[in-house]
């Protein structure tokens, strides 16, 4: 099975920390659990980043559900459901999306001042299922990429311009 989507995560999370106390760590191992990945899925990362994908998107899941006031800080690290986030289950019972949390009053985008917009003001990296860290590592690594191309190719300018 495929890594799931950041915003395919936010149900699952949300409903583990309405059972039980969860860290980051717990539930990015959860949801590999549940959503079957395997041992190359779990360990997969972003980029050069120590932080595994899975990991990435269950830190993110958490920012946006800790913004929705849906979770809440009862420890350093640990996190729990509030009495609104079971309410939001109740009236979520299939899936939750960010426009779902962007219904919620008083809602603050957890990017907000560095987020990239498009042209109709939706969050760029969210329209695609990938959190900002991960659309800013893609976009690094396709640079790079190109990049590297135009450094081997031969100058057309010239031998002399190549030296310099």
């Amino acid at each position: 099975m495929a890594i799931p989507s950041f915003d395919d995560c936010f149900r699952p999370v949300l409903e583990l920390a309405a059972k039980e106390d969860i860290t980051r760590r717990s539930a990015a191992s959860a949801m590999g659990d549940l959503f079957r990945l395997t041992l190359e899925e779990r360990e997969r990362k972003i980029g050069n980043s120590a932080d595994s994908v899975i990991r990435s998107r269950i830190s993110w899941v958490m920012s946006y559900l800790t913004k929705g006031a849906l979770i809440d800080k009862v420890a350093p690290r640990t996190y729990r459901t509030t009495e609104f986030g079971k309410k939001f289950l109740k009236d979520h019972p299939v899936s939750i999306s960010v426009d779902d949390l962007r219904g919620i009053p008083g809602w603050i985008e957890p990017e907000r001042g560095r987020e990239a917009r498009s042209a109709n003001n939706e969050l760029v990296c969210t329209a695609a299922g990938v959190p900002p860290i991960e659309a800013i590592y893609n976009g690094l690594e396709w640079r790079w990429a190109t990049a590297g191309r135009a450094l081997t190719r031969p100058s057309i300018w010239g031998a002399a311009a190549t030296r310099a």
